[in-house]
């Protein structure tokens, strides 16, 4: 997962270039927030809140990259959301089972 999320930041970076559109490269406030709480769970459960958020995370990427693909204008960016698709879904179909659902 790292190794893809990697790529993947490297790759949006690189694409978003040029399409008017900018790639995050800072952690916004409810994401440091949500991390905070995580670190605040450790002795209560981490693997369990992990594996939820993984959950979360990964259900938010897939409507963006669904968003990625209605925005026709710039054709780089809808390739990259048909790429990061399946691969966004096969993590999103490992949080499940690690999550029991």
């Amino acid at each position: 997962m790292v190794k893809d999320h990697g790529g993947a930041q490297s790759e949006l970076q690189a694409t978003a270039k040029g399409s008017g559109a900018a790639a995050q490269t800072t952690l916004d406030q409810e994401t440091i927030k949500r991390a905070l709480r995580r670190a605040e769970q450790v002795r209560r459960g981490f693997d369990k809140a992990y594996v939820a958020d993984q959950g979360e995370n990964h259900s938010n990427a897939l409507t963006l990259y669904d968003r990625l693909l209605l925005w026709g204008e710039y054709e780089k960016l809808h390739a990259l959301a048909i790429k990061m698709i399946p691969v966004t879904e096969a993590q999103l179909k490992q949080a499940k089972v690690l999550a029991g659902d």
